[in-house]
């Protein structure tokens, strides 16, 4: 099999669309054979490889504005414990460098911000247990602030969210101005792309993200070009509830950088069923009746300021209501 999509860079030559195809192929068929069952030396080489055979820019971005943003954070792998509020904006964001593990948008130690555009899909992807204390964050982007975002899409499809259908309408733009023997290889890959990164993954074997978390870190890790153009954010349907909706992956050291913090909610999860028949409901999660809802933050001191006051009150007045009940 070929080594390289691109023969020779000098002439941006590739290979023909047939061999291009035999390499997918046999990288699909080693994904689905599970990339658990391969031994380290044998990942190592893999990366290589992978690595190896892209050798051509495949980044498809625009610039995005999102409205709101939500983030779960369970505040327990935070804290060690339940029932105790984040204190600091930086519990809010993702992991520091070095801390992670693999995830569909990361390599090990690599530091990603994950968020839904809105709530649901942002509980239904984190998945809190019963008595969980998680802290929902709200964030927007700033005023005169952009994201350059690559969009995952499939190029023919399962682009059922309005971010995906956008993306391959503008795709579909695109390859008009691609060579005629680059466009089918430019969709073969795409497709490719996009089978990695809507696949379902078992959460003790997360080595299968393997090849779009490679993807997504030659997006979002490398540094700004000569005229500081740098992807920012990589959007990709939600594999939970079925491709219907849209997740992002910001690079964590933009975030503060690019997003507003507009409020932090904390509940306490009573019930849950996550059973697929209720994907399309609201009843899949239950929480505490008492919530507390804050939006004063220093972000100099990378500080969470919480009304106590107001905390008080609010447990005082459900106290009552229910002895009227």
């Amino acid at each position: 099999m070929i080594e390289r999509i691109v023969r020779d860079p000098s002439t941006h030559t590739c290979e023909s669309l047939e061999d291009v195809t035999e390499k997918l192929n046999y990288f699909r068929q080693l994904s689905a054979n599970g990339l658990h069952n391969l031994t380290e030396g044998e990942i190592d080489l893999l990366v290589k490889e992978f690595n190896t055979f892209f050798n051509l820019n495949l980044s498809f971005f625009a610039d995005t504005y999102p409205t709101k943003l939500f983030r779960v954070t369970n505040n327990k792998l935070i804290t060690g414990t339940n029932q105790y509020k984040l204190q600091n904006i930086s519990n809010l964001i993702g992991p520091p460098e070095g801390v992670s593990g693999i995830n569909r948008c990361n390599l090990k130690g690599e530091s990603v911000f994950y968020a839904a555009l809105d709530l649901k899909t942002a509980l239904w992807e984190t998945q809190p247990q019963k008595d969980d204390y998680i802290t929902v964050s709200e964030w927007t982007i700033k005023p005169g602030q952009r994201l350059n975002n690559h969009f995952i899409f499939h190029p023919t499809d399962t682009n059922l969210s309005k971010e995906s259908k956008q993306a391959y309408e503008a795709h579909l733009e695109a390859k008009k101005s691609l060579h005629p023997t680059l466009a089918p290889i430019f969709t073969e890959t795409m497709k490719f792309f996009a089978e990695e990164f809507m696949k379902k993954v078992d959460e003790d074997k997360k080595i299968n993200y393997l090849f779009s978390s490679i993807i997504s870190s030659r997006l979002l890790q490398t540094k700004p070009d000569s005229n500081g153009f740098r992807i920012e954010s990589i959007s990709y349907p939600s594999i939970k509830l079925d491709h219907k909706v849209t997740n992002i992956a910001i690079l964590n050291s933009l975030v503060l950088e690019k997003l507003d913090l507009k409020s932090v909610t904390i509940y306490t999860v009573m019930e849950t069923n996550y059973d697929d028949a209720l994907k399309d409901s609201l009843d899949f999660v239950k929480v505490s009746a008492l919530q507390t809802f804050h939006k004063s933050f220093d972000f100099e001191n990378n500080c969470i300021y919480y009304d106590l006051e107001r905390e008080l009150k609010d447990a005082i007045e459900l106290h009552e209501k229910s002895e009227r009940q």
